[in-house]
């Protein structure tokens, strides 16, 4: 009797490690989350000439409004709904303004992202008429088309659940990689990802993640001006819902250090810097 006891119960623990799981997003039509995104930013640099480092902290929160508004065999589109949108920053203690006017522009505007049958975003509409629907000055039209724009969105996307998805079906104790770049103009990341399946527990399965990675300037017009990072490390964890083929949480740390150099006009200033970027985003079900 306590052998078959011993017996079933060893049964039951390799059933459930071989068991095999679809980290897949799915598109149900009408299917409704609200999605808050919640990201603080701690950024040190020193400044030629001072001995005094100074420092930046942002803190942002974003939460959107998601529904699957068309569904079929060659895709899928999402309206995607900006709710709230705040953001603070401080440079040694000072309030800096960050685009209040954008942010409030964008406030209960939505857009709509089109995804192929891969689950992959293929294109984005209606950020031009978003865009143009306000009464900006020019500072918070530029402000609001930074924020806004097909790449950043994409990469959005790339960085949850397209860049974390493995593609195939997986058991616990697989891994798998997948190339990210995030960030734009003047600086762009690229991270080489792995994600590992930890466990599985009823419809959620729990990945771990790892990451390292290099950054880059582009475009930084009347200087010249390199980055040599140290270091660039990522590391979190996120909990996918497999029976409604959505992301529930994904906890993010992101570090960062290095050295920036800028020559203008024949001088040359060097300047170290360290980031530490911690993100939490929760999926909650609607329907």
């Amino acid at each position: 009797m306590r052998a078959s006891l011993i017996a079933a119960f060893l049964c039951a623990g390799v059933l459930a490690t071989a068991q095999t799981v679809k980290l897949q997003p799915k598109f149900p039509l009408g299917r409704t989350d609200r999605v808050t995104t919640v990201t603080h930013v701690v950024q040190s640099f020193s400044i030629p000439g001072t001995n005094n480092p100074a420092q930046m902290t942002l803190d942002q929160s974003i939460g959107l409004l998601v529904k699957v508004v068309s569904a079929n065999s060659q895709g899928a589109t999402m309206k995607m709904t900006y709710e709230e949108i705040r953001s603070a920053m401080t440079v040694n203690g000072t309030k800096i303004d960050q685009g209040s006017e954008a942010q409030k522009a964008m406030k209960g505007k939505s857009i709509s992202l089109v995804f192929g049958p891969d689950s992959k975003l293929k294109k984005v509409n209606g950020l031009t008429e978003l865009v143009n629907s306000n009464k900006l000055s020019p500072q918070g039209k530029a402000v609001l088309q930074q924020l806004l724009n097909e790449e950043s969105i994409k990469q959005m996307w790339a960085t949850g659940l397209s860049g974390m998805a493995p593609g195939k079906p997986i058991k616990v104790g697989d891994s798998w990689t997948s190339a990210v770049t995030m960030g734009q103009q003047p600086m762009k990341i690229s991270l080489k990802m792995k994600m590992h399946l930890d466990k599985v527990s009823g419809n959620f399965a729990f990945v771990s993640i790892k990451g390292t990675g290099t950054a880059q300037f582009a475009g930084v017009s009347g200087a010249n001006v390199s980055l040599k990072t140290k270091q660039v490390n990522v590391g979190g964890t996120y909990t996918f819902d497999t029976a409604r083929g959505w992301m529930k949480e994904q906890n993010l740390l992101m570090t960062m250090s290095g050295t920036v150099v800028a020559e203008s006009q024949g001088k040359r200033q060097e300047s170290t810097f360290s980031s530490k970027i911690t993100s939490k985003t929760i999926s909650k079900p609607l329907n």
